[in-house]
């Protein structure tokens, strides 16, 4: 790449080498600096130059250098070394077979061309990650580990085939290869991680002509290293890199869309993107649908990240689209060519159609909305419920290394909770979505140990970070559960605020989402009983308790927790009848979820005992006030609620 570059631009004049130049250098830092150092060698005599491509040349011999050689028959771990079977920038890879007898396997492994300190603790982290991945359409993580001299590797599954260069030249089929990548892709980037490296090279094609992603996790490895020169080459020699990671930022889901964009292209038309990171050449495509396909890749290769389509699954679903002989999102489609479309997809009724032109419009631009919506809410649906696994599996990542370097072996949850939070940076560096699901969950264990500062602290850092590229729900709970912390903090003001922002994002989403927008109702009514406008603060709970009632067929957790919740803002305004309607209503929900012994409706059997102490019910007063404080003891020891209950009956026994 850096030879093509150099001899274009050694062909222009002065003037336009120099615009050329500032150009790269604005769009791509690191590869400016590689060209004008050789640019400034080419004004010198021919042998000067030729030192500096040498002294190129020698970096990258010496960095390929540090991986060592493996003989057949070496052992790593469990695997014997068959033979080597490549070579790519970011290391080698050699075919194994499994030696210790436990079954037999053919595998590949990958040494890692790299000498970052650290390196095992950021292999152990990737392992853990990349074993989540469970699809036909990526070779499997197997294993991995550090040598005895510091030589990092992956076991990765064998997958028989070709490369998709020698594929393509046998006639594949180019856009069910790509909707089998994208599937694989999609896949990976619901459960977090991104690939960095995709190209040719890493696309297998099976002998029954599945598609199948090789290199999972290998630029991770290596995305937050302290890049030198020789760093920088291996990274900028992809040519289907983005342009932001020729620039040196970090892989994102974002820089996968722009690589499978400019992919499409090459598996379309055979033309390899420039390697400069402009969008690649779609001009003359052999399809009927060329302008569309050319705009498809536009918009996937666009220069800056927030122009490209969301997501792998937005941009596969506009090539659907095309196969299916529908109009495309990206490119506006006039009445005819609509109906065009329409006849391809019905040709039998198309006769029939051209009489009724205006109606079959109008039903296809409605069917083409409710697809919108169908597709919205099956994504949302798929992120659901892969949201808490992935955050539960991320955090129990940065847990164990936490764990593994404590002085004695053992963390209590707290220290386990504050040492997570410490190493936070370091351990998931170059990882910005990781990093924010684990904050997220942080700040939920936070707030469920009662620590609203600590909850406060990482949220709120969260918060100040957040630039919207973070997946809408998951960004309406950490704005919810910081808006819960700034209410036990004072902050009321605030945490109005948030919880005002975290309702707005959840209501734009399609989908059932009625019972967390029952939790934030009540976090707003909360807030807002703290400003003391009970009225308003009624009002918010009262809509969290019908939300509620929507959610399941019969009682439900958020259920009872609303009605406690409007229970106490109704105490406050001094409607105390409505207020005990509404906590028996809550203590009857947590009895018949079979929870009446939990903290949840022992807080509520408090509450009404408080009822009944300030209406002059002292029989029920203190029957309620010592089942409380019995059961509370019993079950969850000494607590600051339990001292409270203890204050309250008290009170009632003097009394009496």
């Amino acid at each position: 790449m850096l030879d093509r570059l150099l001899d274009q631009l050694l062909d222009l004049d002065e003037s336009e080498r120099a615009r050329r130049l500032a150009d790269i250098g604005r769009r791509c830092p690191r590869l400016h600096a590689w060209l004008a150092r050789l640019v400034e060698a080419s004004r010198t005599p021919t042998s000067l130059l030729q030192q500096a491509v040498g002294r190129t040349a020698e970096r990258v011999v010496a960095s390929q250098s540090q991986v060592p050689t493996l003989e057949p028959g070496t052992r790593l771990g469990s695997w014997r070394i068959v033979g080597r079977a490549g070579r790519g920038g970011m290391g080698v890879v050699y075919k194994a077979e499994r030696a210790d007898g436990a079954f037999e396997m053919d595998a590949a492994i990958k040494l890692i061309a790299s000498n970052r300190p650290g390196m095992a603790e950021r292999l152990v982290l990737e392992r853990q990650l990349l074993a989540r991945l469970n699809h036909a359409g990526i070779s499997r993580l197997i294993d991995g580990g550090v040598t005895a001299d510091g030589q990092a590797y992956l076991v990765m599954e064998w997958v028989p085939g070709e490369d998709l260069s020698e594929s393509l030249r046998g006639g594949l089929d180019s856009f069910k290869t790509f909707s089998e990548i994208a599937d694989a892709l999609t896949h990976a980037h619901q459960r977090m991680v991104v690939h960095g490296d995709i190209k040719p090279g890493n696309v297998r094609i099976t002998p029954n002509g599945r598609a199948r992603l090789l290199d999972f996790g290998v630029a991770r490895l290596l995305a937050d290293e302290v890049i030198d020169e020789d760093e920088s080459l291996r990274a900028l020699t992809p040519a289907f890199a983005a342009p932001e990671l020729l620039a040196g930022q970090p892989a994102t889901a974002q820089s996968d869309v722009w690589a499978l964009g400019a992919l499409l292209n090459w598996l379309l038309s055979g033309r390899r993107p420039s390697g400069d990171g402009s969008a690649p050449d779609s001009s003359g495509l052999q399809h009927p649908r060329a302008a569309d396909l050319a705009a498809v890749i536009g918009k996937a290769c666009a220069r800056e990240p927030s122009e490209r389509y969301p997501s792998v699954a937005a941009l596969a679903d506009e090539v659907q689209r095309i196969r299916d002989h529908h109009p495309v999102q990206v490119r506006a489609s006039g009445p005819l060519r609509r109906l065009r479309l329409w006849s391809r997809r019905n040709p039998v009724g198309a006769a029939l159609a051209l009489a009724l032109t205006v109606g079959a419009l109008a039903g296809t631009s409605m069917l083409a909305w409710q697809g919108q919506v169908v597709r919205a809410e099956r994504d949302l649906a798929q992120f659901e419920n892969t949201r808490w696994e992935t955050m539960r599996d991320q955090l129990v990542q940065v847990f164990a290394v936490v764990a593994q370097e404590a002085d004695n072996g053992e963390l209590g949850a707290r220290e386990l909770l504050d040492g997570s939070v410490d190493r936070l940076d370091e351990l998931l560096a170059g990882d910005d979505r990781g990093r924010a699901y684990v904050e997220s969950m942080l700040g939920s264990l936070y707030v469920a140990l009662q620590d609203y500062q600590s909850a406060a602290a990482v949220l709120r850092r969260f918060v100040e970070s957040d630039d919207g590229g973070t997946a809408a729900m998951l960004r309406s709970d950490v704005y919810g559960n910081l808006a819960l912390a700034e209410v036990y903090l004072g902050n009321h003001e605030r945490a109005l605020e948030l919880v005002d922002q975290a309702l707005a994002m959840v209501e734009r989403q399609p989908g059932d989402y009625r019972r967390r927008l029952s939790q934030l109702h009540g976090i707003r009514g909360s807030a807002l009983r703290g400003l003391g406008d009970w009225s308003a603060s009624i009002e918010a709970l009262e809509r969290g308790v019908v939300l509620a009632q929507a959610v399941d067929s019969g009682p439900n957790r958020t259920l009872a927790m609303a009605r406690n919740n409007l229970g106490v803002s109704l105490l406050n305004a001094g409607r105390a009848d409505d207020s005990r309607l509404a906590f028996e209503a809550a203590l009857d929900t947590w009895r018949v979820l079979g929870l009446g012994e939990s903290s949840d409706a022992l807080t509520v059997i408090s509450n009404l005992a408080t009822i009944y102490h300030q209406q002059g019910d002292l029989l029920m007063a203190e029957s309620a006030y010592a089942e409380a404080i019995g059961l509370r003891r019993e079950r969850f020891g000494e607590s600051a609620a339990l001292a409270a209950a203890m204050n309250n009956y008290g009170q009632v026994l003097i009394i009496r």
